[in-house]
């Protein structure tokens, strides 16, 4: 059927009404989901902080109590104290091992008096070196417990990458005396706990290590890589300062860096973060943390609604072309 000039005017204005009408409800719609995955996003991210650092610290706080407890058991040291006294290396190892077997650690370490390095797990060739300026090792002499973040460097791929771990010292001695060793053990900060935290969170977790610029270099992350997500995370997070990421070298740390938010782009999509710093015995920052969120995750129920509003729009147009 042709249409007339006239009722192709009246069929244009019909549309361009539509066509307004159904903008506007999109915009307003637009509007008020943005509002309510910002609203989403700032709840889960809280609880997601809190998730985080509730389960950091009761790590710390229990391999601290079982390294503390072994450190104080007689034989224990009497064995080290002999060992020290008679260099022997493979003893001081004997009681890493056993430590690493009553605490759960990946790797222990024993130092002596002064901070010198006797024996370690991780790498048993290794002994000799200063380590009484690591602010955890230098608490302990001072014979107090300390926790914080330990970094090592793992070459064992060819190319090499930051490897975190939540460390504890305590200092080995006998009643009343000063200490005559100290005993470090680490647990990892692996993958496995990365996925832990996603499962509990709901959120997508990421761990860095800061260079010696500050800027924040990914040591792992839940993001998906087969997405590029990963790889586009980490591009955005290497430009980035510790100010943008929401940290401070002070210490305002605990608070801010807790409480900081960041927004970054990768893998197509925008995500939300809450960032939290990972610090040495002293209270500076070595790396940290972020929760992450993501918009599209949280538009996703509008942006269903808004392609089911736009097919259904183009439908009626095509059937009242038809019908007319």
């Amino acid at each position: 059927m042709r249409f007339s000039r006239l009722g192709l005017k009246v069929f244009a204005a019909t549309v361009a009404v539509v066509v307004l009408v159904l903008g506007g409800a999109l915009l307003l719609t637009k509007r008020e989901a943005d509002k309510a995955a910002s609203a989403s996003i700032g709840r889960a991210l809280a609880a997601t902080r809190s998730a985080i650092r509730a389960e950091l610290d009761a790590r710390a706080s229990g391999l601290r109590q079982s390294t503390a407890i072994f450190a104080k058991q007689s034989p224990v040291i009497a064995r080290i104290e002999k060992a020290l006294s008679d260099s022997q290396t493979s003893d001081l190892l004997d009681a890493d091992s056993e430590l690493v077997q009553q605490t759960g650690a990946a790797w222990a370490l024993v130092t002596d008096g002064t901070g010198t390095l006797r024996a370690w797990s991780l790498h048993r060739d290794e002994a000799g070196d200063d380590f009484s300026g690591a602010s955890l090792i230098a608490k302990a002499l001072e014979g107090q417990p300390a926790s914080g973040v330990w970094i090592e460097v793992d070459s064992s791929s060819g190319t090499p990458h930051d490897v975190l771990y939540q460390a504890v010292a305590v200092p080995v001695r006998r009643p009343g005396n000063n200490p005559i060793a100290v005993l470090v053990a680490a647990l990892p900060i692996d993958s496995t706990f990365a996925r832990a935290l996603n499962q509990q969170t709901a959120s997508d977790i990421v761990f860095f290590s800061l260079d010696t610029l500050g800027h924040p270099r990914v040591t792992l992350s839940t993001l998906p890589t087969a997405s590029g997500a990963a790889d586009a995370m980490a591009g955005a997070m290497a430009g980035m300062s510790m100010g943008q990421m929401g940290m401070a070298v002070d210490s305002t740390l605990r608070e801010a860096g807790d409480t900081g938010r960041v927004t970054l782009a990768g893998g197509g999509d925008v995500w939300v973060g809450t960032v939290g710093g990972l610090l040495n015995a002293d209270g500076q920052p070595l790396g940290g943390y972020v929760g992450l969120r993501s918009r599209a995750r949280e538009l996703a129920a509008y942006t269903g609604l808004e392609r089911t509003m736009v097919i259904a729009f183009v439908v009626g147009v095509l059937l009242a072309l038809i019908i007319s």
